[in-house]
């Protein structure tokens, strides 16, 4: 074989199951049907669990529960998948599609799956009948070899019925986001990269007014997701990344910040 095509073939199988270790939730947008995902169901609590192809949430497929016999205990009926091990020292980011037949309160938890089965990570979250994304993230500091993400709906009324799409349990690649707490502003702004037109880095730099998930990514002319730069909670305050284009060809992209319900979306130019 040619050394730059077998080159070519490894590279392409590394980033691939790069991409795999790092996320950590199997058939998360349940286009594989039900598979790796499970109802766990204790007392007298009881649900069903199906694929819908109706809401049209993330792709074709979402996951859809219905509450058959509620008990009023939320652990009780938990849908759940074994997403395996995390490792101490690592970042975590948490986000899933979630809509409800009628506005009800439930709770996710990312649990150790032995034990005293400690919850790790945990959110109450208020779900109606609009789709609705989630994002959340974790800081682990003891590396856990069996760990699961659980939806918990046994307090939920009988009759119930609640879909889920795009779950996903991703460990965060480490970035540089430097940040100034100094002067905490009051709104939201994405300034213009500097400088722009660039090559092959520049720096985008933005400010959010409170403590916030908040999502950078790098878009082509056609909508299409280039690269995400931030996927984590930041604090209140001034922060500035630096984006290395090394990798792309000359032409217009998109850069938008997402934190919490706001969005802003500015353009800038890569010229070679």
């Amino acid at each position: 074989m040619n050394t730059k095509i077998y080159l070519f073939t490894f590279l392409i199988l590394f980033s691939f199951c790069f991409l795999i270790a790092q996320e950590k939730v199997t058939n998360g947008d349940f286009e594989l049907g039900t598979r790796n995902w499970a109802l766990e169901l204790h007392e007298t609590a009881t649900a069903t669990f199906n694929i819908d192809s109706s809401k049209g949430m993330n792709g074709v497929s979402s996951a859809h529960i219905t509450i058959t016999n509620s008990d009023a205990t939320d652990w009780h009926l938990q849908f759940q998948q074994i997403i395996g091990s995390i490792l101490a020292g690592k970042k975590y980011n948490i986000s899933f599609q979630a809509c409800a037949s009628e506005p009800v309160t439930i709770v996710y938890w990312i649990q150790q799956y032995h034990g005293s089965y400690g919850i790790l990570q945990s959110k109450t979250l208020n779900i109606t009948p609009d789709n609705q994304t989630f994002q959340d993230s974790m800081d682990v500091s003891t590396t856990d070899s069996n760990v699961k993400i659980a939806f918990a709906l046994g307090a939920l009324s009988t009759g119930v019925e609640v879909w889920f799409d795009a779950v996903s349990v991703i460990q965060s690649t480490p970035v540089t986001v430097e940040s100034n707490q100094g002067s905490v502003p009051n709104n939201f702004n994405l300034t213009q990269n500097y400088p722009n037109p660039f090559n092959p880095s520049t720096r985008i730099e933005f400010s959010i007014g409170q403590e916030n998930f908040v999502s950078l990514k790098i878009f082509d002319l056609l909508g299409r997701e280039i690269k995400s730069l931030v996927q984590e909670v930041l604090p209140a305050g001034k922060h500035s990344i630096r984006f290395d284009a090394a990798d792309l060809n000359s032409g217009i992209y998109y850069y938008r910040l997402d934190a919490g319900s706001l969005s802003e979306t500015r353009k800038m130019m890569l010229l070679r």
